[in-house]
């Protein structure tokens, strides 16, 4: 049986670029090229059913943070909605005379004792260098229920329990909030105390490793048909009402689903085994 030739092996794009060649020659087989994939679609099949079991009520929207200053964005933005099993969910409701005409509404069923069932995440681009700082939180509540959960940190569910147990739903509630009105969490209402939070304080902290990262920012559902327009994050607290809605919106863009990206691998790993046996 005579051994596998070689010859040389014409560069990719990535190594016209500069990247690292992991060999300097092309084997050839007759085994099928779509066995040295099948372990990696099989991979990309399970990201798949997982994806589509681990999130419900996705929009796949990304903030971009266009001044260093502040993010400031409408509460129909968020990225996607979740909640376990059949819980109901955060949605877009339609709102004349609302910013963009649109609210966030929290699910008609009370929250059930805060455990972390029925989010709505917002995913924020980081940008600028100056961007590092403590943030302030501020809501616009046009009606519907007074509380929600607020998180302690970016990238970190509201929580009330293991740390509270038994769930005690109105343990690190942010309550009271007037509407149709702004409010500035640590100021308005009655909310944790200032240990609940990462920042030891009623703010959230960029750091300067965070520019250039996509941080999520998750909120809670409390009471039933809460509803908000519009939320900001701003290195200034105690701003008026006039001054939040004198602030230009963050951009928000489309982001590929991890489903999208899954299958648009598959498609990529097809094209390489074709490519191989046409070789």
């Amino acid at each position: 049986m005579n051994p596998p030739t070689t010859e040389p092996c014409s560069p990719s794009k990535s190594q016209r670029m500069g990247q690292p060649i992991a060999a300097a020659t092309r084997r050839h087989s007759s085994k099928s090229p779509l066995f040295t994939i099948a372990p990696a679609l099989l991979g990309i099949a399970v990201a798949i059913q997982s994806v589509a079991h681990a999130d419900t009520n996705n929009q796949n929207l990304l903030i971009v943070q266009d001044n260093p200053d502040y993010i400031y964005f409408e509460g129909e933005s968020f990225d996607r909605a979740t909640a376990p099993g059949a819980n109901p969910l955060w949605t877009v409701n339609d709102s004349p005379g609302s910013s963009g005409g649109k609210t966030l509404l929290a699910p008609l069923p009370n929250d059930t004792g805060g455990l972390n069932d029925s989010l709505a995440i917002f995913r924020v681009q980081i940008s600028g260098a100056t961007a590092p700082g403590d943030y302030s939180f501020y809501a616009f509540r046009t009606g519907g229920g007074d509380s929600v959960f607020a998180p302690p940190s970016f990238n970190a569910d509201p929580f009330q329990s293991p740390a509270f147990p038994g769930a005690n739903n109105s343990v690190n509630r942010w309550n009271g909030l007037a509407a149709p009105s702004w409010n500035q969490l640590g100021v308005n209402g009655d909310f944790p105390a200032t240990g609940y939070f990462a920042t030891n304080a009623y703010t959230y902290r960029v750091a300067p490793g965070d520019v250039g990262t996509v941080l999520e920012f998750r909120l809670e559902a409390r009471e039933a048909s809460a509803e908000y327009d519009r939320f900001a994050l701003h290195k200034t607290s105690n701003l008026t009402g006039a001054q939040l809605d004198a602030l230009t919106l963050s951009t928000v863009v489309p982001e590929p689903s991890t489903g999208i990206l899954a299958i648009s691998g598959v498609v990529a790993l097809l094209g390489v085994a074709r490519r191989r046996r046409d070789t």
